[in-house]
């Protein structure tokens, strides 16, 4: 990566190489419904200075670039990695690209409306994106509002909050779930990628 606009370079420089290959991996997990890596207090500080109009625009331009990305792929049946070489001889992979990233570039909501019990593992206030854990299984998914989190009334963002701090750092058995109606965002095949907040149940 190599930047030549003034501000783009000085900008670089005081975020550093390695708070900007986390983000990189941050927002590459996002578009592709991935659970990210924990950010570094360091890369939180530059996340949560973006504004979520700036959040949003990004989202929306990375999914198509994304989607010419896995031309090679589709062509001759290569997986193409994105890494980043902190040191010469260990580098770090920041993202693979295959059938099952191509897939969920192209995944769609659906207008059905299903019910499910969930635990809030992780919200981002600024873009509306998390990750729950449904009842009974061991995997965490990715969640949404359809809108920016700051955007919902004040008492359903409580209710998600508070149920994201109680469940933190408590044995799982004891994890307080939420009834949820929710539009399931699919795969080609029918699996479930994505759940989107619609109320409760």
């Amino acid at each position: 990566l190599e930047p030549y606009d003034k501000e783009a370079v000085l900008a670089l420089q005081k975020m550093g190489k390695d708070t900007f290959a986390e983000l990189v991996d941050y927002f590459l997990s996002e578009a592709l419904y991935e659970d990210s890596n924990e950010l570094s207090d360091k890369a939180l500080e530059v996340l949560e200075k973006l504004s979520k109009k700036t959040i949003l625009q990004l989202m929306k331009k990375l999914r198509n670039p994304l989607r010419n990305l896995h031309k090679i792929h589709r062509a001759f049946g290569y997986s193409l990695k994105i890494r980043y070489r902190k040191y010469a001889n260990d580098p770090i992979l920041i993202q693979k690209f295959d059938t099952k990233t191509y897939e969920a570039l192209n995944a769609q909501e659906t207008k059905d409306i299903v019910e499910i019990k969930a635990a809030i593992t992780r919200i981002n206030i600024k873009n509306g994106n998390g990750r729950i854990k449904i009842d009974k299984e061991s995997k965490t998914l990715a969640f949404g509002f359809g809108k920016t989190f700051e955007s919902l009334p004040k008492e359903i963002k409580k209710i998600f909050s508070t149920n994201l701090d109680n469940n933190m750092g408590v044995n799982q058995e004891n994890w307080v779930y939420l009834d949820l109606k929710v539009h399931p965002v699919k795969l080609g095949d029918g699996s479930i990628i994505k759940y989107v907040f619609k109320e409760f149940a």
